[in-house]
């Protein structure tokens, strides 16, 4: 027997407000800033809007205006434009809300200018998500002002984006649901490809891809041109499933346990998306890396616009992945066809991001010109570069916003990776009060208004010491480079690199960087695991400004710039190794024994080196 679903709490006189921010980090906005305002917030995680195990949401600010009192309903979450994140993020609590309490009207919120007024506004797959999980149409309030509700029950998120997955009880309820909704499936022995050929963002040449699986007996499906239903019955009739990465991996939250193997082609390198809420629903589960480059615009924050980017595929890997399912395409496959397909779908993208820029800011054209060029598609660099010239005049502006609005900046300087550079740049331009650094855990006097930058050999946490709100940036390096650099810095004494390494168990030559990002610096040697990197790459992507890069410092210090709403001058190596980089180059055994002690950081930096 599994434990029931969760029945939740119930508060009291619960302000309830719309959205000011919603998914909004990709213009220095917030992830969730609206709905409920629970009292005693900080102690309110469950019933607060989690990713990764812990809360990423901003509390709301108290209404000024009239207060709409209302009696007792449930809170369901957000309508988002965006059936992702409608789904992992927005539609997790509803089945156990419906199941506690069948009797109360559900409360939603949204953003004003999204214009989901009501359940009638609101995008066709809301209305499927909500007809899915049995929430009843007539029951659906949708708050536009804000309200006062008297009895306000919330149940905790089934599971998160970024993981925790889901559990027993829950997928034993979905899995009720589907066998109420569809019946015992009918299953179907051919693969089924699950494709986005359709979509703005897919992989370069797709709709070639399409046509050689259907002449090799693969079933393909564009899932937005079904109905969610008839997308969740053919998921559960499939027994092998592929996926091009994207939002229809979500639909999969919908169901309990899939029968299936299921593979991911990777658009985002190393995204690995929705991996802790799909691995626990299906027979197995694989993520394929086999998109050579992905080429992408600029967010109006300077980041890299991977959601919205065209993916190139190398060839071989993309046959390799259909292989290893069984499915030979060599036969149906033509190289040139392909290529051609290819230039002409990398043409098509570029044509659709000049009608319809939507997020691209200032420095999309470079950015797409150079990634064409990484791509090896250099040939198509003139005739795209021609074609995106009308888009600058519709691209967003960089956002800087004004200095007393940003929260303090928490530089973490990492022994060995450039942080000097950082330190030296923000010493001499930050006027005195603007500047602080917190080295060897102590901070200085910091009560009352914070400086514009905090510069220090802190982990994460050390924003819970501070009385304001801050967020975090980081300058990483190549982990065997740190660790050869750190050996050189101590004057390449007496014993071995491996001595000094391994038999003095040094925590600073094991994994630094995932070590202070996930806030677990003093973890024993050789003890770091895989739920670091996981918790490291939660932070990164909740309280993280700026992920920089030794080796490219004139791009980090544009994004350091941009993190700070300034223009950062280049930022020199300052204490740079005085041999060279390469000087030092240890036998191959103790250079394998140092990736893997490290393997933890390398993954963390090859993810943070993609798209950079």
């Amino acid at each position: 027997m599994t434990d029931p679903l969760p029945t939740g709490e119930t508060f009291r006189d619960v302000v309830v407000v719309p959205y000011t921010d919603l998914l909004d980090r990709w213009r220095d906005g917030e992830i969730h800033r609206g709905g409920p305002i629970w009292p005693e917030w900080e102690m309110r995680v469950a019933a607060r809007h989690n990713r990764g195990g812990r809360p990423v949401d901003v509390r709301p600010a108290e209404p000024e205006e009239p207060i709409l009192d209302v009696g007792p309903m449930a809170w369901g979450g957000a309508f988002v434009d965006a059936f992702g994140h409608q789904v992992a993020d927005f539609s997790t609590r509803l089945l156990a809300t419906v199941a506690a309490r069948p009797d109360l009207p559900i409360a939603f919120a949204s953003r004003a200018d999204l214009g989901y007024v009501d359940l009638a506004a609101a995008p066709a797959y809301v209305h499927s998500i909500l007809a899915w999980l049995g929430v009843p149409a007539e029951y659906v309030r949708v708050i536009t002002e804000p309200t006062r509700v008297a009895e306000l029950l919330v149940v905790p998120q089934a599971e998160q984006l970024g993981g925790p997955g889901p559990d027993a009880a829950y997928l034993d309820t979905l899995d009720s649901l589907a066998q109420y909704r569809l019946g015992t499936p009918e299953r179907d022995q051919r693969l089924l490809y699950v494709s986005r050929a359709g979509m703005e963002a897919r992989f370069a040449g797709e709709p070639y891809l399409e046509d050689v699986l259907r002449r090799s007996w693969v079933q393909v499906l564009r899932p937005e041109t079904v109905p969610l239903a008839e997308q969740l019955r053919n998921y559960r009739a499939a027994t092998d499933v592929v996926f091009a990465e994207g939002s229809a991996l979500h639909a999969l939250q919908l169901l309990g346990r899939v029968d299936a193997d299921i593979a991911v082609l990777e658009r985002r390198p190393n995204a690995s998306l929705a991996a802790e809420n799909l691995r626990p629903r299906a027979r197995s589960l694989t993520y394929e890396p086999v998109a050579a480059k992905l080429i992408h615009g600029v967010l109006p924050t300077g980041r890299p616009a991977l959601p919205k980017g065209l993916a190139v595929a190398d060839a071989d890997r993309l046959l390799a992945a259909f292989a290893d399912r069984g499915v030979n395409l060599q036969p149906e496959w033509d190289d040139g066809a392909w290529r051609r397909a290819r230039d002409a779908d990398v043409l098509r993208w570029v044509d659709t991001l000049v009608e319809r820029p939507g997020h691209l800011g200032t420095g999309s054209v470079e950015s797409i010109r150079d990634g064409l060029t990484d791509a090896g598609l250099g040939h198509l660099v003139d005739e795209a570069t021609t074609r995106l010239e009308p888009l600058r005049q519709h691209l967003a502006p960089a956002v800087v916003a004004r200095r007393d609005e940003r929260p303090t900046l928490l530089f973490m300087h990492l022994a060995r990776s450039g942080g000097g550079a950082v330190r030296a740049a923000l010493r001499d331009l930050l006027p005195a009060g603007e500047y602080a650094e917190a080295y060897e855990g102590e901070s200085a006097e910091l009560a009352g208004a914070l400086p514009t930058v905090i510069v220090g050999d802190f982990a994460y946490g050390f924003h819970r010491h501070l009385p304001g709100a801050a967020r975090y940036a980081v300058m990483l390096r190549h982990p065997i480079g740190r660790v050869l650099s750190l050996y050189r810095a101590a004057g390449m004494p007496g014993p071995s690199l491996e001595s000094w390494v391994f038999d003095d168990r040094r925590p600073a030559a094991d994994n630094a960087a995932v070590r202070a990002i996930s806030g677990h610096p003093d973890v024993p040697f050789g003890a770091c695991t895989d739920d670091m990197l996981d918790e490291a790459i939660a932070h990164i992507e909740a309280d993280f400004e700026a992920v920089l890069l030794r080796s490219s410092m004139s791009r980090s210090a544009v994004l350091l710039g941009q993190a700070l709403g300034m223009t950062l001058p280049p930022m020199p190596v300052v204490n740079a190794d005085p041999d060279g980089e390469d000087s030092f180059d240890p036998p191959k055994a103790v250079r394998k024994r140092l990736r893997e002690l490290n393997r933890l950081d390398l993954a963390l930096f090859k993810r943070s080196s993609e798209g950079f």
